[in-house]
């Protein structure tokens, strides 16, 4: 019995692969969606018309809340230069090539001059955006509980895409 439930659970596991493979080759091989088409449908999947890399964006092995990036995707709206990446274990935005601000976790991470850290570090609900033992200035973290209205949300959003603007654009 034992087995043939395993047989049965491969044939499904088999079944989902070939199934995630079909998608990633359909939406990898698309090209960009029309500026004008906030969303790119492709067979039963929808993408962010500004996903830098379809299959990576599919890829399902980083954890970061998905309503926290749709919140932050309406805030930033359609904005010229803006392209969405995963980055830092969660998803980035992108302004020019320069981060403004993203998701990781639950929480949001936001760029902003390095001058104002400190500053943006007395408000609560934050904390410097540290991965590697060695935080850097000009990044902060915002945790969901400051980000519970969307007055929050745009507050923040536009402190990453002020400063974002501020710097030259990447090729």
């Amino acid at each position: 019995m034992e087995k043939e439930k395993l047989i049965l659970l491969e044939a499904d596991l088999r079944t989902q692969q070939k199934q995630i493979d079909a998608v990633y080759r359909k939406v990898a091989s698309r090209k960009k969606a029309s500026a004008h088409d906030p969303i790119a449908k492709r067979g039963n999947e929808t993408l962010p018309h500004r996903v830098a890399n379809p299959k990576e964006y599919l890829r399902n092995d980083m954890a970061f809340d998905l309503t926290l990036a749709e919140r932050m995707r309406k805030q930033l709206g359609k904005r010229k230069g803006l392209v969405e990446k995963r980055m830092f274990g969660g998803l980035a935005f992108l302004l020019n090539g320069n981060m403004c601000c993203g998701v990781h976790g639950d929480e949001m991470i936001v760029r902003l001059d390095p001058a104002q850290t400190e500053q943006a570090l007395r408000e609560r609900h934050t904390r410097l955006f540290d991965l590697s033992g060695r935080p850097m200035k000009g990044w902060i973290l915002v945790q969901a509980s400051g980000l519970k209205t969307e007055a929050a949300l745009a507050k923040w959003v536009e402190v990453g895409v002020k400063y974002a603007s501020s710097l030259p654009a990447k090729k």
